[in-house]
């Protein structure tokens, strides 16, 4: 009885394991995801303004949100260099200490998000910005 029930184990573990629900390892389409680059600023006064860039990994064209997230939004902004809600392989973005800002130390951080329609997925990602005032 036994030896039976031992090779029908072994069938039952590999038709489970065929019929898995995870996900399959080959995909048609490429793997994306939304990247900042460079994802950290370190702005050095008042009229210092740095840039970063978003795109896809895929090179697709899409429209980008911006939100400031956390921290001394107040002090730090954005500027987009393009409009957001505008179709673009690479999205630029300006950053810069708010006139009249205080002596000292900041840090803010802005949220970069979009959709892509090709993998119906959301995709995000944050630039850190810090501001240092003389």
């Amino acid at each position: 009885m036994r030896y039976i029930l031992y090779p029908l184990a072994i069938v039952i573990v590999l038709i489970c394991s065929l019929n898995s629900c995870a996900p399959s390892i080959i995909s048609p389409l490429p793997p994306n995801g939304l990247v900042a680059s460079p994802d950290s600023l370190h702005l050095t006064g008042i009229p210092d303004t740095l840039s970063t860039s978003a795109s896809l990994l895929c090179g697709c064209s899409f429209k980008l949100a911006v939100v400031p997230a956390s921290g001394d939004t107040n002090r730090i902004h954005m500027l987009p260099l393009e409009k957001l809600d505008s179709l673009f392989s690479s999205h630029h973005l300006d950053f810069f200490g708010v006139a009249g800002t205080p002596s000292g130390k900041y840090a803010a951080n802005f949220s970069l998000s979009t959709y892509d329609y090709n993998t119906q997925a959301n995709f995000y990602d944050t630039v850190h910005v810090f501001l240092s005032v003389p």
